[in-house]
């Protein structure tokens, strides 16, 4: 492999079997802020659409040891191939840095919090489609019509979205949560 000056570098795996390892969506943190730790996700399955109810691990990769390797940190029912379950580091998070991504309890949308240093978490009541730079408020959207119609199926929800007249989901429009509790922040 070149970069782009054209000097050879060499490419690394850095996940071994079993199972699948990707990060997913292209605009998520998945390098921690010292780039030590990447965050990724593991399914025991590949080659095939996800079913209702399949479950991947959340871990990462820590290049600061000796020998990095998986490290799980979790797992999560709320996500697709394309974006995965939105999982990042939460920008601003001071110390110890957080991680969050998206998971279903209770047949509802919502987003974990965590932290890999301490094993802290939390749960937000809403699922996050992206986070601010500054990491205190989040984007979310209505995933069960995401994933199940605008995806056209790519991945797993609590159920299919409501439909409008004509099949058309019904899109409640975007919202704003606030990431340290969860509640629309003050402006």
């Amino acid at each position: 492999m070149q970069d782009e000056w054209g000097n050879m570098i060499e490419a690394v795996p850095l996940t071994k079997p079993p199972g699948s390892h990707w990060f997913g969506y292209y605009d998520k943190w998945q390098f921690n802020r010292s780039g030590t730790r990447i965050l990724g996700q593991r399914s025991d399955f590949d080659l095939r659409m996800p079913k209702a109810g399949d479950e991947i691990e959340i871990g990462l990769i820590d290049l600061a040891r000796d020998e990095p390797s998986w490290q799980k940190l979790g797992s999560t029912r709320a996500w697709h191939w394309q974006a995965g379950c939105m999982l990042q580091w939460v920008p601003g998070s001071g110390e110890p840095e957080t991680c969050i991504w998206n998971d279903i309890r209770d047949g509802r949308f919502i987003s974990r919090v965590l932290s890999p240093d301490t094993g802290n978490t939390r749960e937000l009541p809403a699922p996050v489609f992206t986070l601010h730079p500054n990491g205190t408020r989040a984007l979310t959207i209505d995933f069960g019509a995401y994933i199940e119609e605008l995806t056209l199926g790519t991945g797993t929800g609590p159920e299919g979205p409501a439909l409008a007249d004509g099949g058309l989901p019904c899109l409640p429009g975007s919202r704003v949560v606030g990431v340290p509790d969860g509640n629309a922040p003050r402006r």
